[in-house]
């Protein structure tokens, strides 16, 4: 347990985070099994009560893979994050932090008040990392006073080594799709 986990990380802003699970393994090959649960997590203008789910941790050769299944609840807020996310959003997550400091996010499947995303990702054999996916936003009344419509979008990038910037692709659609400003 961790009193204020913003004494550690800096954005988002958090509360009181605990960690409940069995580590099994040794010192370079481990597991971890557990469940999650952070207080008064806080973005972009929206505040969870608590974000709470069960988590998987391994270590191996440098490599560090996480997977999670996370629950939101009590969320408040204003602005465009509060409006679309909610106040109970929910996430799915695997990914890895590969040794060389990168991030491989294999699977992403994320869904909120008026959002929903469902992305994947993976690595050549030559280490270039691939992530794709896609964004849907049903409701954008939500989001702000005059908007109003649907928005689809698809991504997809590629980092060709570490020492290289991301390269993005986004094709977007709308339907009735108001901006409000």
């Amino acid at each position: 347990s961790v009193a204020n986990l913003s004494r550690i990380v800096a954005d988002p802003v958090m509360g009181t985070g605990r960690l409940h699970g069995l580590v099994r393994g040794g010192l370079y090959d481990w597991k971890l099994t557990g469940a999650v649960a952070v207080d008064r997590v806080s973005a972009g203008g929206l505040t969870l009560a608590r974000i709470t789910g069960p988590v998987e941790m391994a270590g191996r050769k440098g490599e560090v893979q996480v997977q999670a299944k996370l629950a939101g609840a009590g969320g408040t807020g204003r602005g465009v994050a509060a409006g679309l996310i909610g106040a109970s959003p929910r996430a799915e997550v695997s990914l890895t932090r590969l040794a060389d400091g990168r991030l491989l996010i294999k699977s992403l499947d994320a869904t909120g008040r008026a959002v929903s995303v469902k992305a994947s990702g993976s690595r050549g054999l030559l280490g270039d990392l691939n992530f794709h996916g896609e964004l849907r936003l049903s409701d954008l009344a939500v989001a702000r006073p005059g908007a109003g419509g649907k928005l689809d979008a698809r991504w997809t990038a590629i980092q060709s080594s570490a020492a290289k910037p991301w390269l993005f692709t986004v094709d977007g659609r709308g339907d009735g799709f108001r901006t409000g400003l």
